[in-house]
Order: structure tokens, then sequence, then C-alpha cells
């Protein structure tokens, strides 16, 4: 289980991630909210993780050029994974090669977004041109057969919520399609 952690206060943070830590593999962060996060919070975050073999992923959605993403990188590169929304192209992506876990984002779950058929194919052949790079593929749908290479992942799962004001769509895990 990756724990979606999207919180922008560091002690809630810790505290939710000390009560889930035994019950994780990853856990999904945004740096870019989280306030008050400095050296020795990315020091302690480290040492947790560490300690309970859970691999760190900023979800930050990269979207720019190689050459912002290679600027952009250095402030994270202790992470373990970063999410990329491909549209810069194949090369954007260059600056994470061999450097840490990408995921790939092809699909979404917020309401009205603008992914369409087309966008996903294009990522999807874009993974496995760069099969090597790619660790996973964001996707809400994609049958496991077309992505069996890599790591399937489903955001907008809540146990309690449906969605919120801002066009978030929430699943509960029993409402997810088998993806055969």
């Amino acid at each position: 289980i990756c724990l979606t952690l999207d919180v922008s206060s560091i002690s809630n943070f810790f505290y939710i991630l000390d009560c889930c830590k035994e019950h994780i593999c990853m856990v999904k962060i945004h740096l870019d909210i989280m306030k008050d996060f400095d050296i020795e919070n990315r020091n302690f975050l480290l040492k947790v993780c560490r300690e309970n073999n859970i691999m760190i992923w900023e979800d930050r959605k990269f979207c720019d050029i190689g050459k912002t993403h290679e600027g952009q990188f250095k402030n994270i590169d202790w992470v373990d994974f970063v999410s990329v929304n491909p549209t810069g192209g194949a090369d954007s992506l260059m600056p994470f090669f061999d450097k840490v876990g990408i995921f790939l984002l092809a699909e979404m779950s917020s309401k009205g977004n603008l992914i369409n058929n087309e966008y996903t194919l294009d990522v999807l052949n874009m993974a496995f041109k760069n099969k090597k790079y790619i660790s996973g593929i964001i996707n809400q749908n994609i049958p496991k057969i077309f992505i069996h290479d890599f790591l399937s992942i489903t955001p907008g799962i809540n146990l309690n919520n449906k969605g919120d004001e801002l066009g978030q769509k929430y699943r509960k895990p029993n409402e997810l399609r088998e993806k055969t």
C-alpha cells in the first residue's frame, strides 16, 4: 500500500506516518505544499523510511522541458520516485534517467480533466520506448495487459469521501474495476 500524505502540517505528516509506517511500502508526498519542511525534517523522513523499508514518491507531476526538470530535480534528488506529466516529450524525461524511478501520468481521477485516449496511448508508447527508466503508469482504467511491465498506480482511492468541491472523484477499493 502506498500512503498518500497530502498534508501541509509537518507535525500532522509525521504523526500519520508514524501511525501507518508498519503497514505501507511507499509514502506519496507533495513537498511543495508542506509548511516548514526543512533539512532536519527531510533527514527524519529518510530515517523513518529507511528503518521501515518505505519508499518515497514525490508527486510533483513534473511537466516542463528537460532543462527545467534538471534544475527542479536537484532539490529533491533524495526521493525514490517522481511523477511526470510527460507533455514535454520523451527527451524531457532524460534528467531523471538512472537517478530516480519515474511514474508517468497517463490518466487522472479528477472530473473534467483534459487527458484523452490518444494522450494515454502516447504515454504508454513513451513508457515502452523508455522501459528501462519507467517504473510505473499512473492510471484509472488501463487494462493490465497494456501495462504489465510497469507498476500500475491508481490514485483517487478514499475510504470515506466520494470527492471534493474542486473536481476530485474518489472511489472505494471495492469500486475499482478489475483491470484484466
